[in-house]
């Protein structure tokens, strides 16, 4: 959770620097933030062709039987 919040911290800084915000800016940075850190993967990345796409947290958030990669379609035929 510490590093989670480091991350955050981190990625507000580099993104925002010494800035004034207005209200809508300081609305919509934490949600950039907060995309970027969903995508980030969950599980290694391997150079054979025929592995699955690496899992990210947006995959589970949205649903994976509605992510649109190859395999989306041998995971919906096995439920």
């Amino acid at each position: 959770m510490k590093q989670l919040i480091r991350t955050v911290k981190y990625m507000l800084k580099r993104m925002l620097g010494n800035a004034r915000l207005d209200h809508q800016q300081l609305r919509t940075s934490p949600t950039h933030v907060e995309n970027i850190i969903n995508e980030r993967l969950l599980t290694a990345v391997t150079e054979d062709y025929n592995d699955l796409v690496p899992l990210t947290t947006t995959m589970f958030l949205r649903g994976i039987k509605s992510a649109s990669f190859p395999e989306g379609t041998l995971l919906q035929s096995n439920f």
